[in-house]
């Protein structure tokens, strides 16, 4: 059934089996193989990922920031019996609001330990000059302001269950949006990490889903920002002409993905031997140094 749901958990939305804009980056650059892989072994989140969370969560839902963290204090807070000075070292857990280290937790497990989320505080300042940053930019604060949060869309295409979940979509000026962190946000930088990031095929992606429901977007807008100060913020739109090239990539992809999902079959990388040249550059070089070599005879 193509639907729109609103204020669906996160875990929920990224436990289905539709297929995503991430699984179908998987065929684009990986294989089959790895697809199913992944299908059956989800990744525990990286450092950058989990940061892009928190940016993510106190910039678009900022109601739900005290619900799924906590911010920890650079040192433990129990008093040490030694010379009844507090401990001076880096707090893991928190029991009853207190934040332990390792060594002062011990034997307190499942004594009213916090589930939350756990942030430092150096790294909460970094999300809050980020979230801030993005705020700043006009663009980017029109974009977000009076946009649905956190939207999650589900279709079938070509026979093929599909999901979405942009950070914001306004409904009433028919643009999709997604904030993105990197180390850098010009325009340069940004146009390598379209293909390398697949940020292009999730336009594509997102683009069709808002068709599929019935609620169109004009198109799908980048909110770049960068994760180290002074956290510059690049607001970009992908090209009609790249939009239409990678919309065709994503139905052969879609027509892959349905094919391996109905077969049962996810091959590898194929089990022929190929002719493969180096890379352009390495050609270059290879040329070069034949040309050095053929001077000094």
């Amino acid at each position: 059934m193509n639907q729109v749901i609103q204020n669906m958990p996160s875990r929920v939305y990224h436990s289905g089996p539709q297929a995503s804009k991430g699984r179908l980056a998987i065929l684009r650059t990986q294989s089959p193989q790895h697809l199913l892989w992944e299908m059956n072994h989800p990744t525990e989140p990286t450092d950058a990922m989990k940061l892009g969370t928190a940016i993510h969560t106190l910039t678009l839902q900022p109601e739900l920031w005290d619900r799924e963290y906590v911010v920890a204090p650079s040192q433990c807070e129990a008093i040490k019996k030694s010379d009844g000075l507090r401990c001076t070292s880096a707090p893991s857990r928190s029991f009853d609001g207190k934040w332990l280290c390792g060594i002062h937790s011990k034997g307190m497990e499942g004594r009213g330990d916090d589930k939350r989320e756990t942030i430092t505080e150096e790294r909460f300042a970094q999300v809050k000059a980020i979230r801030d940053a993005v705020l700043a930019n006009k663009y980017a604060a029109a974009l977000l302001s009076g946009a649905a949060r956190e939207v999650s869309g589900f279709w079938t295409e070509d026979g093929v269950d599909c999901r979405m979940r942009p950070d914001a979509w306004q409904f009433d000026h028919n643009y999709l949006a997604d904030i993105k962190t990197t180390a850098d946000a010009s325009p340069a930088a940004f146009q390598r990490q379209l293909y390398a990031q697949s940020y292009d095929l999730q336009a594509a992606h997102y683009l069709a889903g808002a068709d599929a429901v019935g609620m169109p977007a004009d198109g799908f807008v980048f909110i770049v920002v960068e994760r180290e100060p002074p956290h510059a913020v690049g607001v970009y739109r992908l090209a009609d002409k790249t939009l239409s090239a990678v919309r065709e990539e994503r139905r052969r992809l879609l027509a892959q993905y349905r094919q391996c999902v109905q077969s049962g079959e996810f091959p590898g990388y194929g089990d022929q031997i190929r002719d493969v040249d180096v890379a352009a550059w390495s050609m270059k070089q290879i040329e070069t140094a034949l040309a050095e070599a053929d001077a000094a005879t």
